[in-house]
């Protein structure tokens, strides 16, 4: 074909496009939309940093409760059982109990007689106390009583020498008529001498009788007032004897109930101490839940409709129990010599990280499953036992072949054609550096030469 003709075809083909677009109602001119600016790609960058760099493997993991067996102390036949399996159950409630009935008629018998005795022991100490009350009401009396009696006086030293003055005071010519019945007595008697003296003697009689009448009643009253005071005084020694008597039986009516409240409270103590132990021992006949969580399987005996003897054996399993409160990770089975290789075990559960220790694998358990047809699996635990996690999904981290604080880059920021290079950021542009390459790791590569902590580089968008 000639550039002739096909210069022609080519122009027909036009005519024909502008027909076809005027027929459409398309048409050029000032409605035309502007076209777009071009999108500027701008490319990302990455620091040089120092860091850890290694290799990461991950498995999935579910997080599940701890399983617990549950088992009673001690042995018996199962009479209650409040939960089955499948059941939730909160921290301390009853699961099962065994059969106390004799325990709780001993506990019974031993609580009556503990307040059987101690009513006793009340009604004794209060008739001691009532003895005490009476023995101080009877002291205060003679307490009162010995106060109430005046003590002895001594008489005054003037009242002697004014008694015997009227004696030294009387006149000389006193004396011859005292010795004229002296003469008298001696048997010389006149007429004329006993008529004359008789007006004398009645003179002087007259004077001495008030006298010796005062001295007498004084003599009286003073022997009266010592026969008083001697019998006060003897009253005073008396009542003080008696007011000792009462003293000492005061103390030991007090000697003798301290000594009955000690010997009661040790009798009462001991019978206190075996009532504990019997309570004590109460407890373990009930089995309880040792956290928030689920019952998971229960003996037959637990179960009404098995039909099962209901003889529980002492530290025999009776129900497993998924404790909430510790919860472990479960994924398929790694072997311990691939375990030991690692150099961290972490899970992420929820966002967050947080460190497991594997556990040794149950071999019973491994070979039940085997034989059930079941896969094998390894449980972990999480390090920290004050950590709290929501069971559910996770996922388990294995690092190994770690090297710790050196030169790295993105793992996508390095190149190769005759060796491995990066970009280095010079401004606005790509500078292209061979570098050296150490351990690689999951996200970040090792640099040993050729770029220096701080440089940018080009990284991939």
């Amino acid at each position: 074909m000639s550039t002739t003709v096909a210069k022609k075809r080519c122009l027909l083909v036009s005519l024909v496009v502008c027909l076809a677009l005027t027929a459409s109602g398309c048409q050029f001119g000032s409605d035309v939309p502007p076209l777009l600016d071009t999108i500027q790609i701008i490319p990302g960058t990455a620091e040089v940093t120092r860091d850890d760099v290694y290799q990461l493997q991950t498995v999935q993991a579910s997080v599940v409760p701890e399983t617990e067996e549950l088992a009673f102390q001690i042995g018996g036949d199962l009479s209650e059982v409040y939960y089955d399996a499948g059941d939730a159950v909160k921290k301390g409630e009853a699961i099962m109990k065994l059969d106390d009935s004799d325990l709780v008629e001993k506990i019974e018998t031993l609580e009556e007689e503990i307040a059987s005795v101690q009513d006793e022991n009340a009604r004794t100490n209060r008739k001691t106390e009532i003895k005490i009350e009476i023995a101080r009401l009877q002291l205060s009396k003679l307490e009162k009583e010995l106060a109430s009696i005046p003590e002895k006086e001594d008489p005054p030293e003037e009242s002697q020498p004014e008694e015997s003055k009227p004696e030294e005071s009387q006149p000389e010519e006193s004396q011859p008529e005292e010795s004229k019945p002296e003469s008298s007595e001696s048997g010389e008697s006149s007429s004329s001498e006993e008529s004359l003296p008789s007006s004398e003697p009645n003179s002087s009689q007259e004077e001495l009788e008030p006298q010796n009448l005062a001295v007498f009643q004084t003599t009286a009253q003073n022997t009266a007032t010592d026969a008083d005071a001697e019998a006060n005084e003897q009253k005073r020694n008396d009542l003080q004897y008696d007011i000792q008597l009462k003293k000492l039986e005061i103390e030991n009516y007090q000697l003798t109930l301290s000594q009955n409240q000690e010997s009661q409270e040790a009798a009462l103590a001991g019978k206190q101490k075996l009532l504990d132990e019997y309570k004590e021992e109460q407890e373990s006949y009930t089995l309880y839940a040792p956290s928030d969580g689920t019952i998971l399987w229960m003996c037959p005996a637990a179960d009404p409709l098995q039909q099962a003897s209901p003889k529980i054996n002492a530290e025999t399993t009776v129900a497993l129990f998924a404790n909430n409160s510790k919860l472990q990770l479960e994924s398929e089975r790694i072997s311990p010599a691939m375990l030991a290789s690692y150099e961290r075990i972490y899970a992420i559960i929820d966002g967050k990280e947080y460190d497991v220790v594997p556990l040794e694998n149950d071999v019973q358990e491994d070979s039940t499953r085997a034989m059930e047809g079941k896969s094998l699996k390894t449980r972990y635990e999480l390090k920290d036992k004050k950590a709290h996690a929501q069971a559910g999904m996770a996922v388990l981290c294995f690092k190994y072949n770690v090297a710790e604080d050196v030169l790295t880059v993105p793992t996508g920021c390095t190149f190769y054609d005759t060796g491995y290079f990066v970009y280095k950021m010079n401004g606005s542009e790509r500078e292209k550096v061979y570098v050296e390459l150490g351990q690689t790791g999951a996200v970040r590569v090792e640099i040993r030469s050729g770029l220096q902590e701080g440089d940018l580089i080009y990284a991939k968008p």
